[in-house]
């Protein structure tokens, strides 16, 4: 039996407690965070991320981090990529020399674009630093369905130690020297199943998701080799097999916030709705990094850099439009929101002074602006709600109609819907723009025309009057 304490109390940290449980070994569990430890504690069930999987009773929690390096011979480190540094230096001081540290999150850190060993190894180096990663979802291992692994060290005999700590009748740990190699492809896959993501909440199929897939295997095999590690590393359990269930599965934190960006929602509002730390977000601008100092094409990395952190729709459809303006006076006022995410920007008077709009008259107001509306779309202008409900102020065409090729002023004619005048003020707001695209059809005359149930019947046909 051996003594194994693991830092990090997330699903991972906790669905690999069962397995070295489960083993007959010793142990306990550490979180920086007392009320998850105290929870723990109290029901031996992770109710927030691993809900349903009890932990025997033999485990142990606790907040001393201290203690739980100290009281144990081998440490599991499962706190998520982004947390990794500063926690291997709050371990330091208690690590012994040549004490097993298995390194389990996947990621490349942003900055300094080393991966989780090289992280640990340069805080701890007199650690005996190993990792462990392949296909495995900690909902799937916390119920016990056939897993398989790979452990990665610089010596085979730390390699094994793990193995042979870890390897049971529905958990298979495989061995390999070449660490780099898989801590690579548990990284880089966490960026294509963010991509895989998108694509599954932009409502593509399984064509989409095989291309996906399989371009995105071939972008980390590019980067991997080039950097030195092994195509059977790639090929194998911890490359190709991770990206196949990264991007696949249900569990998948970084596919589902990958899928709600193809949705619509931001990158924030994503991962605030998965709850948990997205990987693959904190590793993709260090991918994209490497591939530039490599130089390797990463094209799908490259894109989903964009939707992460440029802005850009999943759908790659860009909703901002650089329209061209000009002023014609110096007191005109540019077009501008009510809020962030208002449709219409306020069109608002240009005039020396008050004009006055009798009761069912009309007055062309205008604003001291030009546009250049980019070809197939159009400018819109609709009355402002207010106005028109308080002062009964809109436009006369009740709808303006700005064509892209138009280059005079933009004028509204308001009319006044009320029974007192209405006056307008220089920089009063009088109507609202939006900017819509249209489209351009060609007319072909025929002789017959298809056949409907309503046929010829007009207005109010279809009503009971």
């Amino acid at each position: 039996m051996d003594k194994v304490g693991i830092i990090g109390a997330g699903s991972w940290g906790t669905a690999l407690s069962l397995v070295l449980a489960n083993n007959g070994h010793s142990v306990e569990i550490w979180s920086i965070v007392k009320e998850e430890i105290d929870m723990l504690k109290e029901k031996h069930e992770h109710v927030d991320k691993l809900p349903g999987v009890k932990l025997p009773d033999r485990v142990t929690f606790t907040t001393d981090l201290g203690s739980v390096i100290k009281n144990n011979d081998i440490l599991v480190l499962a706190v998520p990529s982004v947390y990794t540094r500063s926690t291997a230096k709050s371990m330091a001081p208690y690590v012994k020399d040549k004490q097993i540290i298995v390194c389990v999150a996947k990621g490349i850190e942003d900055e300094t674009f080393m991966t989780i060993s090289d992280v640990v190894e340069s805080e701890i180096p007199k650690a005996d630093v190993a990792v462990m990663c392949g296909p495995s979802h900690a909902e799937e291992v916390g119920q016990m369905l056939p897993t398989t692994v790979v452990a990665g060290a610089r010596t085979r005999q730390t390699a094994e130690t793990v193995q042979n700590l870890f390897m049971n009748d529905v958990f298979r740990v495989y061995t390999s020297p070449d660490v780099l190699g898989m801590e690579l492809g548990g990284s880089l896959k966490n960026v294509i199943a963010l991509a895989a993501g998108m694509a599954d909440g932009l409502g593509y199929g399984d064509n989409t998701k095989a291309a996906l897939i399989t371009r995105g295997i071939a972008e980390i095999s590019r980067l991997a080799i080039k950097m030195g590690a092994k195509p059977q590393t790639i090929a194998g359990l911890t490359g190709i097999g991770d990206l196949i269930v990264t991007c696949e599965s249900r569990h998948s934190r970084n596919r589902k916030a990958g899928m709600l960006m193809g949705q619509g929602y931001t990158m924030d509002e994503a991962t605030k709705e998965v709850k948990m730390v997205v990987e693959g977000i904190y590793s993709a601008k260090a991918a994209l990094a490497l591939g530039k100092k490599y130089n390797v094409r990463m094209p799908i990395i490259e894109e989903v850099n964009k939707v992460l952190f440029e802005d850009k729709p999943a759908n790659g459809e860009n909703h901002n439009m650089d329209i061209k303006i000009k002023k014609l006076t110096d007191t005109a006022v540019l077009p501008a929101r009510g809020s962030e995410y208002a449709a219409g920007y306020d069109l608002y008077a240009d005039c020396k002074e008050s004009i006055t709009i009798e009761p069912h008259e009309t007055a062309k107001i205008g604003t001291g602006l030009s546009m250049e509306i980019p070809d197939g779309y159009f400018g819109a202008v609709f009355a402002r709600s207010g106005l028109a409900s308080k002062q009964g102020l809109r436009p006369a065409n009740c709808v303006g109609v700005c064509d892209s090729d138009y280059r005079g002023e933009y004028i509204v004619a308001l009319h006044n819907d009320s029974q007192i005048k209405q006056i307008i003020n220089p920089g009063d707001r009088i109507a609202q723009l939006v900017v819509m695209p249209y489209l351009a059809v060609t007319f072909t005359e025929c002789d017959e025309l298809s056949e409907t149930k309503r046929a010829a019947g007009g207005f109010g046909s279809t009503g009971k009057n």
